[in-house]
């Protein structure tokens, strides 16, 4: 009998744990911040242009480092500094193509995200606010992931075993219709054992390569995010149903 796997479900946006300070001063080294990276990117952004207020700390519980939160022509972004390249990049490929799956945990944000990497900095803007992002991207490069990192087609490419076991299982879940329910996302992804992405502790898992999806389903504006085998014959919510949701 297959097991059922659930993990966290953080809903979270952007937050800061300190008030905002003066745009017109330098930016003291925050903690994490390696090299007084953060108070170089706020000059650059404001070489580039745009206000740049310094504010306090941020956490993300998914990234290994605190950062700290720069508001950028209005808008909150958060930027994390880390004592070395490989760190950045290490935490930067635990991020899904969408940025609605970090390592081991999935995200529902209150607006798109859009990660932004240079070197040993990482970004984070929540919103979606053109003007910012070509900023971000002018100063920083290419976003890496979130937003509209990846040309989503009308129609998402899936198997129809895979589709058909996320639809069955969500559509019992909720009680609807399964041609009710709208895949709006859908990602192949070579899971790297039968967890598929989401293990839940005390279980154990087949250790070979699982290859499947990453499904997102839309019903009355709730988004319900699958990982499935492309055979269909595995499959798993990720749901932390004991776990705390945030708002």
């Amino acid at each position: 009998m297959r097991p059922r796997h659930a993990f966290l479900i953080i809903a979270i946006g952007v937050f800061a744990l300190a008030a905002a300070c003066g745009g017109g001063d330098p930016e003291p080294a925050q903690p994490g911040d390696a090299g007084g990276g953060i108070a170089a990117l706020a000059q650059r952004l404001r070489d580039a242009g745009a206000e740049v207020e310094a504010g306090g700390a941020v956490d993300q519980p998914f990234f290994a480092v605190p950062g700290q939160l720069l508001t950028v022509n209005g808008a909150a972004v958060q930027v994390f500094a880390y004592p070395s390249v490989e760190m950045a990049e290490a935490d930067a490929a635990k991020v899904s193509p969408w940025g609605d799956t970090i390592g081991t945990t999935s995200v529902l944000w209150a607006s798109p995200p859009h990660f932004f990497r240079d070197a040993e900095l990482l970004a984070l803007y929540v919103g979606g606010d053109d003007a910012v992002v070509e900023l971000l991207t002018s100063v920083l490069g290419p976003q890496f992931a979130g937003g509209a990192t990846i040309a989503e087609p009308d129609v998402p490419v899936v198997s129809e075993a895979a589709d058909a076991a996320a639809r069955a299982a969500l559509a019992e879940r909720l009680g609807v219709p399964a041609d009710s329910l709208l895949l709006v996302r859908a990602a192949g992804v070579t899971f790297s054992d039968g967890a598929l992405g989401c293990p839940q502790p005390g279980f154990g898992y087949t250790e070979a390569l699982v290859p499947g999806f990453e499904l997102l389903y839309e019903h009355e504006g709730v988004r319900y995010e699958y990982h499935v085998s492309e055979d269909g014959a595995q499959l798993t919510d990720c749901r932390g149903e004991a776990g705390p949701v945030q708002p």
